[in-house]
C-alpha cells in the first residue's frame, strides 16, 4: 500500500511537473509558488538528507507541513 501511494504521488508530480502545486505568502509578504516538479524535488532532497543522517531503514518518520 505504501509503495502504491509513493508511486501515485510521483506519477502525479511527473504528469503535472510544470503546473502550480501550491502558492503561499511569507511573513514579509513575498509570494512563493511551487510547481509539482519542485515539490517532488524538495521531497527527494529531504529523503536523501534524512537517509544520510540518523534515520535508518525501518525507522518511522513523520513529516508535517
Amino acid at each position: 500500500m505504501y509503495r502504491d501511494f509513493v508511486k501515485k504521488v510521483k506519477d502525479i508530480c511527473t504528469e503535472n511537473a510544470g503546473k502550480e502545486f501550491i502558492r503561499y505568502f511569507k511573513e514579509d509578504g513575498a509570494e512563493v509558488k511551487w510547481t509539482y516538479g519542485r515539490f517532488q524535488t524538495e521531497v527527494d532532497q529531504m529523503v536523501m538528507q534524512l537517509k544520510k543522517g540518523m534515520i535508518h531503514k525501518g525507522d518511522r518518520v513523520l513529516l508535517l507541513a
